[in-house]
């Protein structure tokens, strides 16, 4: 099963009821194991020789030959992909490049900041060259950027993931003009939470909003006065429920605090409140088995839930 193969790895995440990163680790364990291939997982190929030899029999009734390793390897050599991808690719965006010349395509503006200046298509399938998202030059770039990064940690970003990353982009928009707002108002007058946000609306936003990999808080929410104290701080300091819709939401495209880290660790609440500017910054933008900048390796967090209880 070759992986790479986006609606192949689709059926397989959808058949076993999974979402792209537990897949992919579940297959990474079964490599470790040796039940698949490890040779073959590296080049994302799915191959089970057990599996294989268990339908010689089978095969034995049959005019064609059992599938080999080797075979496999001929058959998905990565390079005639390549050859094969690219060609797909110049096609598509040459069919694209002339739809918009006569017209057929009309430019829209950038999803995200509505420029209509440097407009570019973007293909989420390049065998659908009228199938396009419109973005400027910067964000498509910044896109790409995301791709990129997520295929050297071994994961792919899918449609959804772009639609996520638009909504994350536009918000982090909305965000910069509110504090311009803010700072223009705040000699005037204090600042003060006008949304009534409260810890407990920021842990059901942390539930609703939050990857599925990370683990929810339980409801109704507490912690220790101190740790709860720090919360309220920070809603102090960002009353804006919109703010904190958009630092869970980058989480979805941050690879890094979804586990994929070396260790297996994931963000929680409490850091993501911690943390809440250097994600807004970037500083967790392409850490793959290391912290954020500035911070160094993060620690695994306490986990207030379970604070007290004896060690499993």
């Amino acid at each position: 099963m070759n992986f790479r193969d986006v609606p192949t790895a689709q059926y397989l995440q959808a058949y076993t009821y999974t979402d792209e990163s537990l897949c992919v680790e579940i297959l990474n364990l079964l490599a470790g194991l040796d039940a698949i291939d490890r040779d073959l997982w590296g080049q994302k190929i799915i191959w089970s020789q057990g599996f294989v030899d268990g339908l010689a029999e089978l095969y034995a009734r049959r005019k064609i030959a059992l599938p080999t390793k080797a075979s496999i390897l001929a058959k998905n050599n990565p390079n005639l992909e390549l050859e094969d991808f690219i060609k797909i690719q110049e096609s598509c965006q040459k069919i694209t490049r002339n739809a918009i010349e006569n017209g057929t395509l009309v430019k829209g503006p950038c999803e995200i900041c509505e420029t209509t200046n440097k407009i570019e298509a973007h293909h989420p399938d390049y065998t659908k060259p009228f199938d396009v998202r419109w973005l400027c030059k910067s964000h498509h770039s910044a896109w790409h950027n995301c791709e990129q990064n997520a295929l050297s940690a071994g994961l792919m970003l899918a449609e959804t993931s772009l639609t996520r990353f638009i909504e994350v982009k536009k918000l982090a928009r909305e965000r910069v003009e509110i504090v311009e707002i803010v700072e223009e108002d705040k000699d005037k007058k204090p600042i003060v939470n006008p949304v009534g946000l409260t810890p407990s609306k920021l842990a059901k936003i942390w539930n609703e909003k939050a990857p599925p990999e990370c683990k929810k808080v339980s409801i109704p929410f507490t912690r220790k006065p101190k740790d709860l104290e720090k919360i309220k701080d920070a809603l102090r300091r960002n009353p804006d429920p919109q703010w904190w819709e958009r630092v869970v939401l980058l989480l979805h495209i941050l690879p890094f605090v979804r586990g994929h880290n070396g260790r297996g660790w994931k963000i929680t609440l409490d850091v993501m409140v911690r943390d809440a500017e250097l994600i807004l910054d970037g500083k967790y933008e392409g850490t793959y088995g290391k912290g954020p900048e500035g911070r160094g390796r993060p620690q695994p967090p306490r986990d207030p839930d379970f604070e007290g209880l004896p060690e499993q």
